[in-house]
């Protein structure tokens, strides 16, 4: 067994958050996050059969050049998505309504948009490129009230 990265080895993480305190009971905050990407491998299957002729399918870490057919092994884990920026924004009114504390909030998470894409793996083969991935689409909205009785 060849040894490689684990598949959430992140080797960096910056975040800075911060919150405003305005006039009004009105909050303001947010967040940057930056990462390093995480690790993923190219994957190969190949099938062969052990002493006794039974069929097994093999995973191998690698690709194949397709114009030589040659494997080119590599270790897990080897190759690595790219950077990923996350932008988070939230605002927020407290008020009292009789003897009940409220607030409402509104809260913007992936404010620029990004969809990266994470691969976790790539299985190249002679007919075609699988990726098992999955990718960030879109801004998310979330508005909600709290109450304290």
């Amino acid at each position: 067994m060849k040894s490689g990265y684990l598949a959430y080895d992140q080797r960096h993480v910056a975040k800075f958050h911060a919150v405003a305190f305005l006039p009004s009971d009105w909050q303001i905050g947010g967040g940057i996050t930056w990462s390093s990407g995480l690790p993923f491998s190219f994957v190969s299957r190949a099938q062969s059969t052990d002493n006794v002729d039974y069929l097994q399918t093999r995973r191998l870490f690698g690709r194949r050049d397709l114009t030589t057919g040659k494997f080119s092994p590599e270790l897990r884990n080897e190759n690595r998505n790219h950077a990923v920026y996350d932008v988070n924004v939230r605002g927020q009114k407290n008020f009292v309504i009789g003897g009940v504390t409220a607030g409402a909030f509104f809260e913007v998470f992936n404010l620029l948009n990004s969809d990266d894409l994470r691969v976790y793996t790539i299985n190249p083969s002679y007919t075609s490129l699988q990726a098992d991935a999955e990718r960030r689409f879109g801004r998310r909205f979330q508005i909600g009230i709290r109450l304290d009785f």
